[in-house]
């Protein structure tokens, strides 16, 4: 099931503070914990102060507290590393550092919008791992089990909407293109300039990598605000006649959002790190083919203990944290 409609991006709009250009790069351990390493470009966040608002216009050293204090905000973040803030010329927050968190699934940085973060889980999973969504949190947006880039309660089927007769299925068209022009505002604040890179490495090679760019152990998923805006407008500005056959076929119309705006991190997106291999297949302190480490021997298929300076020869691949 798609939780990631046009309605929760208009929800997370509601909590931005405008446009973010940049890139974040998490680095994660098989327990979930890890750092991202964030640098960005964006409007600059703020809090809602309760009680009388501060007389006078706030120097440039008290935005810049305001908003990184702000940032610093993060939920689920134990600590931060190697931060710089200040200020572009054209007056949007420029904001650097590292970020180390006990779970990807906690963390969350408050009036950012959803570029800046992560929506997903390293969980385990048949003896390995796998990165996907995480659950929504207590209270957030409904889900829905049609797979469509909408939601909500009374959405039809495919195979509903494949009964319904051509002004039926019309006037159904008409009501996502209502529902979409209403939240195109708050979309619009979202997403407008809004470009953000995600890299995620991972404790282990994946397998399986949908809707990311997979490099091994390297995944890469990329948004563009304005592509993604001008694809919703292109789609439903298709006419009647080329709409029907997508709504009515399984899957049509979620295969046409994504060909229009790309894949949004979400349920699309899933990446699995298979379970280690049988013993003999991962051995440390033996080398040869498996290992490809030196031995006095100089046979490549020698079975001497590998010297730790040795590349390859790792005797915990596990990635480690001084907090």
């Amino acid at each position: 099931m798609r939780r990631f409609t046009f309605a929760a991006l208009a929800l997370a709009a509601l909590g931005l503070s405008g446009c973010i250009e940049g890139e974040q790069t998490f680095t994660l351990n098989p327990d979930g914990s890890g750092k991202v390493r964030i640098d960005v470009v964006m409007a600059p966040p703020a809090e809602f102060a309760v009680g009388p608002a501060k007389k006078g216009r706030p120097t440039l050293d008290e935005a810049r507290l305001q908003s990184l204090k702000a940032m610093l905000k993060g939920q689920g973040v134990t600590a931060w590393k190697d931060v710089v803030a200040g200020f572009a010329q054209d007056g949007r927050f420029k904001f650097a550092g590292t970020a180390y968190f006990d779970k990807l699934d906690r963390l969350e940085f408050q009036n950012t919008g959803f570029l800046l973060g992560s929506q997903f889980a390293l969980t385990p999973d048949k003896g390995g791992l796998v990165l996907a969504k995480k659950a929504p949190r207590p209270g957030g947006p409904p889900g829905t089990d049609d797979p469509s880039p909408f939601g909500g309660p009374g959405r039809k089927s495919a195979a509903e909407l494949a009964k319904l007769p051509d002004a039926d299925l019309d006037a159904y068209i008409l009501g996502d293109r209502i529902q979409f022009q209403g939240t195109r505002p708050m979309l619009l604040a979202a997403l407008s300039r809004g470009k953000m890179k995600t890299t995620s490495l991972l404790p282990g090679a994946a397998a399986d990598a949908v809707g990311f760019k997979a490099d091994g152990a390297k995944l890469v998923h990329e948004l563009d605000g304005d592509k993604m805006l001008a694809g919703m407008d292109a789609l439903f500005a298709r006419p009647n006649a080329e709409l029907r056959p997508i709504y009515r076929k399984s899957g049509g119309l979620e295969a046409a959002a994504v060909a229009a705006f790309g894949v949004l991190p979400d349920e699309m997106c899933k990446a699995a790190i298979p379970a280690p291999g049988p013993p003999h297949a991962r051995r440390t302190r033996r080398c040869g083919r498996l290992s490809g480490c030196r031995t006095t021997s100089g046979s490549p298929t020698g079975t001497r203990r590998p010297r730790r300076s040795d590349p390859g020869c790792s005797r915990r691949p596990r990635v480690q944290f001084s907090l």
